[in-house]
């Protein structure tokens, strides 16, 4: 998707569809599973790791983290894995705050227990994520929040501060 980059000023688009996203671009649901390290394909149903189930979409060259919500349980090795446009996997990282690459544009990831242990259906169900953008962790949980509005007018595009509206020329 190509958006038309920001510019000083105002610009008028002829039937826009406009989206907003929340702070938490997390959309997926979690199951029990690992991934393929060579080609990020899930792989098992181990117990003792939580892996994303649909991806979730983000930008190239900006920095994430991943925080997860609701467990008392100390949670280690997470993994990103990263994934192009085409849903080709383009690589992974070893970490719950990552930098995606040129090519990304949809992640998945897994981590598990410190002690390896396994995840009850119980502990699952109540697992909440939050994909962020930037290195600094959030303090309380904010469910993905997305609208998709589609204009049937002219619309003057504008910013304030770092939120700026966009357009898509592929979509309008």
């Amino acid at each position: 998707t190509s958006t038309i980059p920001y510019f000083e000023g105002m610009g008028n688009v002829k039937m826009p569809i406009l989206k907003t996203t929340g702070k938490n671009l997390f959309d997926s649901t979690l199951e029990n599973g690992d991934f393929n390290t060579s080609t990020g394909i899930p792989s098992n149903t181990s117990k003792s790791i939580v892996r994303t189930r649909e991806y979730n979409e983000i930008s190239q060259n900006k920095t994430y983290c991943i925080t997860v919500f609701n467990t008392t349980a100390t949670l280690s090795t997470f993994t990103v894995y990263e994934y192009d446009n085409d849903f080709n996997y383009v690589k992974k990282t070893d970490s719950d705050v990552f930098t995606t690459d040129v090519n990304t544009k949809y992640v998945k990831f897994r981590f598990r227990k410190s002690n390896n242990a396994e995840f009850t259906e119980e502990e699952l169900a109540v697992l909440s994520c939050m994909i962020t953008e930037g290195d600094t962790i959030p303090d309380t949980y904010e469910p993905h929040k997305s609208n998709t509005v589609t204009c049937n007018e002219e619309v003057t595009l504008r910013a304030i501060g770092v939120v700026k509206d966009e357009d898509d020329v592929e979509t309008g």
